[in-house]
């Protein structure tokens, strides 16, 4: 059962996962920096030195952790879409999941 504009009616298994992922602060931290300075899609050098600065963490670790943890979380909740031929990102998540980050 999909609805328009990205406000499709989530499975309760899929919104269990999103808010899993919220569980994170550098998912956090990502999905904010996506949602608040680039609508579209921005690369992933760029949401790396973002969320290393907001967390206080050092730039190496948070790319790993970005690329093999955090990454494969959000894109399975639907949150996020990576782009890996361009190494891209992109907010996915609708606007339950952009309602429930800004009362965080």
């Amino acid at each position: 059962m999909a609805g328009t504009g990205g406000d499709s009616i989530i499975e309760p298994s899929n919104r269990d996962a999103q808010f899993r992922s919220l569980a994170s602060e550098q998912r956090r931290a990502l999905l904010l920096f996506l949602l608040e300075e680039y609508p579209s899609s921005v690369s992933l050098g760029t949401a790396v030195a973002h969320v290393a600065a907001t967390t206080n963490r050092s730039h190496e670790p948070t790319e790993l952790e970005l690329r093999h943890k955090h990454l494969p979380v959000l894109e399975d909740a639907g949150l996020v879409t990576h782009d890996s031929a361009d190494d891209r990102l992109a907010y996915s998540g609708g606007a339950f999941v952009r309602k429930v980050l800004e009362l965080l």
